[in-house]
C-alpha cells in the first residue's frame, strides 16, 4: 500500500512539474502553466500574427514590429483559430517612449482605427492588474462578426526590461476562465 501511494505521488509530482514551463524574459525566469487539454503549437500561428501585423500598420509613433521573440503559442484544438494563447516579448522602445499606460493607450486607438476600417465593431476596454507583483494592462476586445463573435485579450506588461505580451483569441466563457486563470497563476523570479 505504502509502495502504492508513493508511485503515486511521484506521478502527481512529475505531472505538475511537467505541465510548468520556465521562460526566460531577458533576465527574468517566467512560470507559466498551460491549461490543462491545451497543447503546444508547433506551427505558431504564423498566419494569425502576420494578418495581425498587417491589419496594425499605423500612422502614430508606434513601433508595432520591433524585435520580437516567440515564447509559445498554445492551442485547444488543431487548426482551429479559437481558444489559442500566444506569448512572446520584445523590446521596451514603446513603453520606454510613452511610458506604459500611454503605450496601452496609443495601442488601443489603432484598435479602434483598424476595426472601424474593416466596419468590424467592438468593444474594447483596457485594465491595469499585478500578476505575481507585475503592473499589467489588459486590453479587452469583444468582437461582433457576422461568422463568430470571440474575445481577444492582450496581456501587457515591461518585465526584465522587455515588453512581455500574451495574447488570448476566446470564443466560449469556459476556455476564457481556463486560459485567464492559467495566465493569473504566472510567477516571476
Amino acid at each position: 500500500m505504502k509502495k502504492n501511494i508513493l508511485i503515486i505521488s511521484l506521478f502527481l509530482i512529475a505531472n505538475s512539474i511537467f505541465a510548468q514551463k520556465v521562460y526566460k524574459v531577458n533576465s527574468v525566469s517566467w512560470i507559466y502553466e498551460k491549461p490543462e487539454k491545451y497543447f503546444y503549437q508547433t506551427d505558431n500561428f504564423s498566419e494569425i500574427v502576420n494578418l495581425g501585423e498587417s491589419l496594425l500598420n499605423n500612422e502614430k509613433n508606434l513601433n508595432l514590429n520591433p524585435d520580437e521573440d516567440l515564447l509559445f503559442s498554445i492551442t485547444k484544438e488543431e487548426n482551429i483559430n479559437f481558444n489559442i494563447i500566444i506569448s512572446s516579448y520584445l523590446s521596451n522602445n514603446n513603453i520606454k517612449t510613452f511610458g506604459l499606460d500611454e503605450y496601452i493607450t496609443e495601442l488601443i486607438n489603432v484598435f479602434k482605427e483598424k476595426y472601424k476600417e474593416l466596419e468590424t465593431p467592438i468593444n474594447i476596454t483596457k485594465e491595469k492588474i499585478q500578476i505575481d507583483g507585475k503592473v499589467f494592462y489588459v486590453i479587452k476586445n469583444i468582437i461582433s462578426n457576422p461568422e463568430k463573435n470571440y474575445t481577444t485579450y492582450m496581456y501587457i506588461g515591461e518585465i526584465g526590461n522587455k515588453e512581455l505580451q500574451i495574447t488570448t483569441v476566446i470564443d466560449n466563457p469556459i476556455d476564457e476562465k481556463l486560459i485567464t486563470q492559467s495566465i493569473l497563476n504566472s510567477k516571476f523570479k
